[in-house]
């Protein structure tokens, strides 16, 4: 997928077909408490930087925000353990909540026949490593988008499965930090799979790793960290490279785009900020892309040179 935006009429030329775009995204991640058993959210919310509608530990499950209100998808399929209401207006009426206990499993028939036709897969989906056990972490961030990517395939001849990892992820394993070699891991699991089977070979794999994702002044959700970003952030934005600062519409746009396009490897003239030949995205990409295209959110098409 090579991007450019060319002149006007040409955008215009290039506007969406009218066929249906269905794109699959599963909510914010809750989990088995390995004591009581019982099925619950991170007993802390915290800010993750893998999530563009979090704002900071929503009191209810949520997809990205840009998924819903871009013209250009016709159907929005969420996963979630619970069901929930979905808020009125930003494109609800397209979007439905399917409730689905096990991340790891995908053979009930009634799920499967309840995707069909959808074309892509969001995976925003996490939890702090600080909320549950290295095993339960590795889990979540690894298992989980693997079982999924593996289930989806065969829904289209390109099936679009765009992760949402993080800046900072190392797939050689060797950072410092935990979660760092834990992304990386999910990274290079996931985009071995198209190879690793004739089953598979249908996805088309991307990761993208935003930074300090920012809903925007006045959006920040308050909770424990509230004093924090609403201090913090305003400063941020103005002292962080643009490489290292995500704004949610951006990011949102970024994965819309990728969720419902060619499927072919991103390309970028002056190859800075695009790793794993074309599927993995940096921050820096997140920013040129939402910045000076926007395409999808907008209702346009992607073409030619980014």
């Amino acid at each position: 997928m090579t991007l450019s935006r060319g002149p006007a009429e040409d955008a215009r030329a290039l506007s969406p077909p009218a066929n249906d775009h269905h794109v699959i995204s599963p909510t914010q991640v809750s989990y088995i408490d390995p004591e009581s058993g019982a099925d619950k959210p991170p007993s802390t919310p915290k800010r993750h930087a893998h999530h563009p509608n979090r704002r900071n530990g929503p009191s209810r499950p949520r997809s990205p925000p840009t998924l819903s209100r871009s013209p250009a998808i016709t159907q929005l399929s969420i996963l979630s353990r619970r069901d929930f209401p979905l808020p009125p207006g930003a494109g609800s009426e397209k979007a439905r909540v399917i409730v689905h206990k096990d991340f790891l499993a995908y053979d009930d028939p009634v799920l499967v026949e309840s995707l069909k036709g959808a074309e892509g897969c969001v995976w925003a989906q996490g939890v702090s490593a600080n909320d549950v056990s290295k095993e339960e972490y590795v889990n979540i961030t690894v298992g989980y988008p693997v079982a999924a990517a593996k289930a989806f395939a065969p829904l289209s001849d390109k099936f679009k499965f765009v992760y949402v990892s993080s800046e900072g992820a190392d797939p050689t394993e060797k950072s410092y930090t935990y979660f760092a070699r834990i992304k990386g891991r999910a990274e290079t699991h996931l985009l071995s799979l198209p190879s690793s089977s004739p089953s598979l070979s249908s996805l088309r794999m991307y990761n993208v790793r935003p930074f300090f994702i920012d809903p925007g002044p006045g959006n920040w959700h308050r909770n424990e960290s509230f004093l924090f970003t609403s201090v913090a952030a305003p400063i941020l934005r103005v002292v962080l490279p643009t490489g290292l600062h995500t704004p949610t519409d951006e990011l949102a746009r970024t994965l819309v785009d990728l969720a419902i396009g060619d499927g072919r490897p991103v390309t970028v003239r002056d190859g800075k900020g695009v790793e794993a030949q074309g599927r993995t995205l940096r921050s820096s990409v997140i920013r040129r892309w939402g910045e000076v295209w926007g395409t999808a959110a907008d209702g346009e098409t992607i073409h030619t040179e980014f």
